[in-house]
């Protein structure tokens, strides 16, 4: 299961927030899916099981900065 802290595609975002208490996911993007730009990514891991992090987006415009907080959990794979 893949998550976006934005949308799939389209419009553009100032900011995307995205907090994990608990779960299993595939793959976690603090950013959109395809087509947006986003100024501003702040994504946060409490737990949960996480295959792989990407702090922005997945095929979109990332104008601004990302800050991700991993303050718990699993991660499996990687952070990028």
């Amino acid at each position: 299961m893949k998550i976006y802290g934005g949308n799939s595609s389209g419009e553009n975002l100032d900011s995307t927030n995205l907090t994990i208490n608990s779960g299993t996911f595939g793959t976690i993007y603090g950013g959109s899916a395809s087509n947006t730009k986003i100024n501003q990514v702040n994504l946060t891991v409490n737990g949960g099981t996480i295959n792989s992090i990407f702090g922005g987006n997945n095929a979109s415009t990332l104008t601004g900065n990302v800050t991700v907080f991993i303050n718990g959990g699993k991660i499996n794979d990687s952070i990028f």
